[in-house]
C-alpha cells in the first residue's frame, strides 16, 4: 500500500489528502491533520485538495478543508 502511495505522488504530486479530499473521506482528512498534513500542496496540474473536494461534491470535506486553513485563492484550475 505504502509503495502504491508513494509511486501516485511521484507521478502526479498528489498528496495523501488530495487523494482523501478527492474520494470524500472526510474522516480520514481530519486525521490526517490531526498528523499534520498541509493544505497548501499542489498537484503537477495545479490541484489542490480543496479544488478535488470541489470538483467531487464532497461538502464536508470542503467544510473540515477550509476549517483548516485550505484557501480558495490556491486554486490553479
Amino acid at each position: 500500500m505504502m509503495t502504491q502511495m508513494m509511486s501516485l505522488f511521484l507521478q502526479t504530486g498528489s498528496t495523501a489528502l488530495f487523494f482523501a479530499s478527492q474520494q470524500g473521506h472526510n474522516e480520514i482528512v481530519k486525521l490526517l491533520f490531526e498528523f499534520g498534513a498541509s493544505t497548501e500542496f499542489q498537484t503537477k496540474d495545479g490541484g489542490t485538495a480543496l479544488s478535488a473536494a470541489c470538483q467531487y461534491g464532497h461538502s464536508k470535506v470542503v467544510e473540515t478543508l477550509l476549517k483548516n486553513g485550505a484557501n480558495v485563492h490556491d486554486q490553479l484550475y
